[in-house]
Order: C-alpha cells, then structure tokens, then sequence
C-alpha cells in the first residue's frame, strides 16, 4: 500500500492493527491449546471433586428428607378409614389410615378354576 495518499495511510494503519491484534489472538490461541492439552491443574481436579462429593451429600440429605414423606403400607389393600389429614405432623409409628386386605379377586372361566385346582393337587 502507497504511503502518499490519505485514505491508503487509513488503509495502512488499520491493516496494521489488525494484524497485531491477529498475532495476539493467535497468542492467546496458543496458551489456551496449550492449558487445554496439559489438562486441568491438580487444584482444579480436586476443587471439582469437592463440588461433587458436597452435592452427593446434599442430595442423599434431601431424598432421606423427601423419603419420609411417603407412606408406605404393610400390604396392599384400600383405604377404608382416613385417621390423619394432609400436611398434619404425625409421630413415626402413628397410625394414618386403615386399610383393608381385600386378597385376590379374578373372574376365571369354571374350566380354568377346575384345571387349575387339578394342578396344585399334583
């Protein structure tokens, strides 16, 4: 580029900065391929592995916490009688509600009820 005209000396100098600000691009570029290929600092592993295991222990907190909101029964069955309310606090052990053993119902054809019962027999 000629240096004698006004508007190639623009021209010029804006072609210089941005090579230079290329070469610095093309520095910090480097450095980064450079930490990427060395891979994470021992600090870094360790400051990661701690996050993980906090975050483990929080969420092992948190589903005992939301496990004992669950009510499990001692056999399947239904409901027959409501004792406690939602949201009332309750003592472990307390009893909540009745339910009902209503065991096993099916409707078989007769054939079926007499081929099966000739096969427990033997």
């Amino acid at each position: 580029m000629a240096r004698t005209d006004t508007a190639s000396q623009q021209q010029f100098d804006r072609a210089q900065d941005d090579v230079a600000s290329a070469q610095g691009d093309v520095g910090e570029a480097d450095a980064n391929h450079a930490a990427a290929k060395a891979g994470p600092t021992r600090e870094k592993r360790a400051a990661a592995h701690a996050q993980v295991e906090a975050a483990t222990s929080v969420l092992a907190v948190l589903e005992r916490r939301l496990d004992k909101t669950i009510l499990r029964g001692p056999a399947d069955g239904v409901i027959t009688v409501v004792i406690a309310e939602v949201s009332e606090a309750v003592r472990a052990g307390q009893p909540v509600l009745v339910i009902e053993d209503v065991g096993v119902r099916a409707r078989l054809p007769v054939c079926d009820v007499a081929s099966r019962a000739g096969d427990r027999r033997s």
